[in-house]
């Protein structure tokens, strides 16, 4: 088997691949399995000993190189065996989109695996296959794609439908696709849930995270926004590969009107660990010009779907979050960070970032919403932001913006929704606006949707390498396999050598004395071996038997499958007597077609060439060739003693180029003639030319031996074959370049994140030390206090021939420090959302720390209203911070502003007479607007309640003057019935019982129709409007016109009795009563569906989570709930007016 294995290698053909070569070398790594006969090295696109590196899918498409036997994708000899010196290990692998040559056999697939966890950078990778039938592999089948759809209406009007893929890996289902459906009231498809670890079902409360990959199109026109997306229609669908370590399948769909079309191709490949991606493919395009038209329109290509649903009832609506922080690579080539609010106050949708905020996804393009550095972040991370395939006058990019709200506030029941949008690139500051989308606009990109669970958004940096280095190697998902750019037609060469007199003579000669010579024939293309063979008078078959058919009398060599182009031929003369190998003849062919070749060999001519330095030292690594016709026919390079010695064909009528090269540096350039003399006397050569040493001292800001890697390296503009330079000597920071050729060098120094380019001229030893430096900051706002935010705060350097930027660790609030800084001139720039702070400072300056003012203010606007839901006049509001403060006064409207700096402050709002009616938190991280409930009690009901009472005890004691009951009994009635209008008519009460004391109340009121809840414990006083939604709101306004209604109606029947006017008496009383009965029932009814939603029923009592106010925070309250004293107050008064009308009918008979 090894003789066989022994001839095989040398018939092998290397084909230029991306990922995959023919392994030239298998004496070296040991063979797998011997009943496999053929091997092919794969090459990894990234570093596999870098920690994220595990486990990362490797997919590409593989040229088998001999006929490899494959049934379909379950039986076939295909494996993927990982080789670290002595150890092999065979890797679980797939194969998919097969081509075949015949029945049975294929010459090229798509392979699947992952990079093992035991990879460390060092460890090569084979497939091996065979051309004989194999056993199954019998792999374990780890991801499986299925359909399935569900149904979900919680409450009425709360619709949840989906038809979907879901990706299911070992049993759980990790990802669900939607093909149709419908939420909230849009249709929806494209859209993908990453579901919560360990579902084994799909519903709202099991999603994780949710992005859409539908395309968007916004118009506004006379100041109303509408909307179109390629998400309502459902145009095809279709499974590709379900294999079992990688699905792949596609959607199509469109808009209702077939203006928007999207095709999404989906992969997902076998994640054993924790964080979990899928790859999408994204093409979306207009498919016709009548796209609607407006003032204005905005386009969006990706969405993400953050926040959720709090219920204390409905354990299936309880579902998703807000993330706290945004972040992305911009264009600026920095990554920005936004703080986001995970409890937005205002149910109005919250312009986070705007289009003119111009937030541009830069080229290392990815975003994120997560939690920070560590923790979970979910992402998509695109291979490219110029994503635009067609389209006139467009410009290319994409863009942010992200919108929150409260979306449902209610007792009980929560809704927060942030929506962050990556758009069209529409703005750019100074030019003009792009308000219209051409007929032929087409955009089209990968994208990865990426989640880790403790990594943070320093985890999406990482992947975003990964993904960028294997996206490109991957096969195109356009459900075709092509091979572009490589040619399908392959040719034959055949070469022929014949031996001169003298050549014949030391084969004969050699054979004498039982050498055995043979002749070895070298197929180079682009300086690469691509093939060996032997020349030979007799051919062997594939099988290794004689083929009789090509039997010779001339030696050849054959080179079977090659691809057209340029090859060089170079013939040696082996095993001679005096010599191992001389080099005897060469030639140049471009192959077009089937070629048959004759190449006269001639003797070996040698070149001796020796090398030193100023100094008489002799030079080592001075790379020697010979070149014939622009092609290297021979090169060597000069040893420790500074020679080289290198050969060619010797030919009196043709001249060599000698070139000599010293460390990318061209040293000399001159025609030799190499002739037969120099087989025996070699032509000697001696060149002499200067070089000097280059040494580096480099510590830390500490001033010791650093701790973290430094990369140094040397290169030259004047460099004819331009080289990097490494340093000879690196030890505990000395760095040593030796022998460098004297001249112009830039050094490159890398570390962490800098990056120095520095000018040296190196016309003499040089020693140079460098030292690092500490540089710490503290950031103040206008009130002179340390910023409450977290800043991006870096430092730029442009000094050094390539900008690079600093990030800096932050101390506390306000101070930043950055280690290890290189010296030199710096621009520090501090960014919060869309305000900027750019100032220069050198490093190092001689000062411990360094002040820097950032001006940055927002807008605060706080609406004042009093406990029931009115505007509160006079009110004194406080804004405390670090024992700084500001106060305003509330005019008519309720409404004061403040210009502050971002930060979090304290409010605190006092009536005219000091008495505290409000204190909480707020936090000020952007232009903010606040309702503000206090628990000032209104002046209205106690002047109606003593009004009326007044009334009352006046008005009877006249009817007790006059005798008339009835009259008394009505105004006691009208009384009652206002005075439940200002009276709350449902209400919740609450009580913690854990820590402090958390008081809530919630009552509802009629006029003004609102919702109010208060909360209050020692330190907090405050209250908010609950979100009232649209056909109970409608139920409360009808009844308070109702209730108006029948006060009228009642005074209007006293009106006429007192008139005597009773011929239509008995109509009115029965239809007052009826509009009495009528509004008990619209409350009734409106309420009970109402209160059935939000806490379970009319009546009750249990467990309400309720967020506490500026804090962030939910809080578990023992809470009971019914109905209110102005719903008693309604009802006594109907029962008193039942009783009036059947005293008066009683009087009267």
């Amino acid at each position: 088997m090894n003789k066989k294995l022994a001839i095989i290698s040398l018939l092998i053909l290397v084909l230029p691949s991306v990922l995959v070569s023919s392994s030239l070398s298998e004496e070296e790594i040991p063979w797998w399995n011997s009943d496999w006969c053929f091997r092919q090295e794969i090459r990894i696109p990234f570093n596999t000993s870098e920690e994220y590196a595990k486990f990362q899918p490797v997919d590409f498409r593989i040229d088998f190189d001999n006929p490899c036997w494959a049934k379909n994708e379950n039986e076939h000899s295909v494996r993927v065996v990982f080789q670290h010196g002595d150890i092999s290990k065979e890797l679980e692998s797939q194969i998919y989109d097969l081509n075949y040559t015949k029945q049975d056999y294929i010459n090229s697939c798509n392979l699947v695996f992952l990079i093992p966890e035991e990879a460390d950078g060092s460890e090569k990778y084979f497939v091996y296959y065979s051309d004989i039938p194999k056993a199954s592999p019998g792999y374990k089948n780890h991801v499986d794609v299925g359909e399935s759809y569900y149904s979900y209406e919680p409450v009425p009007g709360l619709f949840f439908e989906s038809s979907y893929y879901k990706i299911i890996e070992d049993g759980f289902i990790i990802y669900a696709v939607t093909q149709e459906g419908e939420a909230f009231n849009e249709k929806i498809s494209q859209q993908v849930t990453k579901l919560k670890e360990g579902s084994e079902y799909v519903m709202p409360n099991m999603g994780d995270q949710l992005v859409s990959f539908d395309f968007f199109y916004w118009w506004l026109r006379n100041g109303k926004w509408s909307h179109i997306s390629s998400s309502e229609h459902l145009v095809s669908k279709q499974v590709f590969v379900d294999g079992g370590l990688m699905v792949k399948f596609g959607i199509v769909s469109e808009s209702d009107n077939g203006l928007l079309r999207s095709k999404v191709i989906y992969k997902y490949y076998y994640s054993p660990g924790e964080d979990k991606k899928i790859y999408t493919n994204v093409t979306h395009e207009v498919t016709d010009n009548s796209l609607p038209s407006g003032d204005e329109i905005d386009v969006a290509f990706a969405i993400f779907h953050c926040g959720g649903i709090k219920s204390s009832k409905i354990a299936e609506l309880n579902f998703g979050e807000i993330p706290p922080f945004l972040h992305f690579y911009s264009d600026t080539g920095d990554v920005v960070s936004y703080e986001i609010d995970q409890y937005p106050e205002d149910e109005r949708w919250k312009m986070i970032i705007g289009k003119q905020d111009d937030h541009d996804i830069g080229n290392n393009s990815w975003v994120s919403v997560d939690y920070g550095e560590t923790g979970k972040a979910h992402s998509i991370i695109f291979d490219s932001n110029n994503i635009l395939k067609s389209g006139t006058d467009e410009r290319d990019g994409l863009e942010l913006q992200m919108y929150e709200a409260h979306s449902i506030n209610l007792p009980g029941l929560d809704g927060y929704f942030a929506y962050l949008y990556i758009m069209r690139n529409a703005f750019e500051p100074g030019e003009p606006a792009d308000e219209k989308l051409p007929k032929n606009y087409v955009v089209s990109f990968n994208a990865e949707f990426f989640t880790t669970e403790k990594g943070g958004y320093k985890r999406v940096e990482e992947e975003s390498y990964f993904y960028k280095k294997l996206i490109r190697n991957q096969p195109g998902d356009n459900n075709e396999v092509t091979n572009e750019g490589r040619n399908s037609e392959k040719y034959d060469l055949i070469v022929v050598p014949f031996l001169s007199q003298i050549l014949s003579v030391k084969y004969l000669s050699s054979k004498m004395f039982f050498k055995y010579p043979y002749l070895s024939v070298e197929l180079y293309q682009n300086n690469s071996l691509v093939g060996c063979s032997r020349a030979s008078r007799v051919s062997l078959t594939k099988n290794q038997t004689v083929d009789w058919r090509n039997i010779s009398i001339f030696r050849k060599a054959k080179f079977l499958g090659l691809i057209p182009g340029k090859y060089l031929v170079k013939i040696y003369l082996e095993n001679l007597l005096l010599k191992e190998k001389e080099f005897i003849g060469c030639k140049l062919v471009d192959l077009q077609e089937n070629t048959s070749i004759k190449v006269l060999c001639k003797p070996e001519g040698r070149v001796i060439l020796s090398f030193y330095d100023q100094n008489d030292n002799s030079l080592e690594n001075v790379e020697c060739y010979l070149i014939k016709d622009d092609v290297v026919v021979s090169s060597g390079t000069s040893n420790s003693n500074g020679v080289c010695i290198i050969g060619a064909v010797s030919d009196p009528s043709g001249k060599y180029l000698l070139r000599l090269v010293y460390k990318g540096f061209l040293i000399d350039e001159k025609e030799v003639v190499l002739r037969r003399i120099h087989n025996v006397f070699p032509l000697k050569k001696t060149f002499i030319f200067d070089v000097h040493d280059f040494e580096l001292i480099f510590r830390d800001s500490k001033g010791k031996i650093p701790d973290f890697d430094v990369e140094l390296t040397l290169t030259s503009d004047d460099m004819k074959f331009p080289v990097v330079l490494k340093p000879d000597v690196s030890d505990n920071g000395f760095f040593k370049f030796k022998s460098l050729y004297s001249s112009n060098y830039t050094l490159f120094l890398k570390y962490d994140d800098v990056e120095i380019f520095k000018k040296y001229n190196l016309n003499k030893d040089v020693s140079e030390y460098i030292d690092l430096y500490d540089f710490a900051l503290v950031v103040k706002d206008n009130w002179n206090l340390s910023s409450d935010v977290d800043l991006d705060v870096s430092l730029i350097n442009k000094e050094y021939g390539k900008s690079f930027v600093l990030t800096s660790q932050q101390l506390s609030n306000g101070r930043y420090v950055f280690t290890n800084v290189f010296p030199g001139e710096y621009v520090v720039k501090i960014r919060y959302k869309n305000d900027v702070l750019e100032e220069d400072v050198e490093i190092p300056n001689g000062d411990s720390e360094t002040v820097i003012v950032f001006p940055v203010f927002f807008n605060l606007t706080l609406t004042v209203y009093d406990s029931h839901g009115n505007l509160l006049n006079g009110a004194k509001v406080f804004l405390f911070r670090d024992g700084k403060h500001l106060d305003g006064l509330t005019p008519e409207n309720g409404m004061v502003s403040f210009r502050i700096p971002p930060g979090r402050y304290r409010l605190v709002i006092n009536c005219s007479d000091d008495t505290r009616v409000a204190e909480r938190n707020i936090d000020v991280f952007d232009d903010k607007s606040f309702s503000i409930v206090t628990v000032k009690e209104p002046v209205l009901p106690l002047i109606v309640f003593l009004t009326g009472l007044i009334f009352v005890i006046g008005f009877g004691f006249i009817c007790f003057k006059k005798k008339n009951v009835y009259l008394f009994l009505k105004s006691l009635v009208l009384f009652l019935v206002v005075l439940s209008v200002v009276s709350p008519w449902w209400m919740v009460n609450g009580v913690s019982d854990e820590g402090e004391k958390i008081v809530t109340s919630t009552n509802l009121y009629l006029i003004p129709s609102e919702m109010v809840t208060i909360i209050s414990d020692s330190n907090l006083v405050s209250g908010e409007f609950d979100t009232l939604n649209d056909d109970f709101d409608f139920a409360v306004n009808l009844t308070s016109y109702l209730i108006v209604f029948v006060c009228f109606f009642m005074i209007f029947i006293v009106f006429l009795r007192w008139l005597d006017k009773e011929k239509y008496d008995l109509v009115f009383v029965v239809s007052e009563l009826l509009i009495f009965i009528g509004v008990l029932f619209v409350f009734l009814y409106g309420m009970s569906k109402f209160s059935e939603i939000i806490v379970g029923g009319l009546f009750g009592s249990g467990i309400i989570d309720v967020l506490i106010p500026g804090e962030g925070v939910y809080q578990a309250m023992n809470s009971s709930w019914g109905l209110g004293l102005g719903f008693y107050l309604f009802v006594v008064s109907f029962f008193i007016l039942v009783l009036t009308e059947v005293y008066e009918k009683s009087r009267k008979i």
